[in-house]
């Protein structure tokens, strides 16, 4: 995802893109789970492939989702060696 500037993109392209998909704020982990079945679609097409509208929707489909899985799924502050079980200071 490049972050192509707007000029760049074709309002009536990426417009029809929009109105296809319709993305809203996921409230669920089934819109989740939608969202997450339309990103795969150009993913399997390339990244390196995609229009600049394809690549701008991905870009949006793709912050959705994080958003919601960041609230959905909370990441707790833990320092790394906390992380797993098999790390460990050796003055311990």
């Amino acid at each position: 995802m490049s972050g192509l500037a707007i000029a760049k993109i074709d309002r009536q392209k990426y417009g029809r893109l929009l109105a296809r998909m319709v993305p809203t704020v996921v409230q669920t982990e089934e819109e989740n789970e939608r969202l997450l079945a339309e990103i795969e679609k150009p993913m399997a097409k390339g990244e390196d492939r995609l229009s600049p509208e394809e690549d701008a929707l991905l870009e949006l489909l793709t912050r959705l989702v994080e958003s919601y899985e960041s609230r959905a799924y909370p990441q707790e502050n833990v320092s790394p060696p906390e992380l797993s079980p098999f790390c460990w200071n050796s003055a311990d």
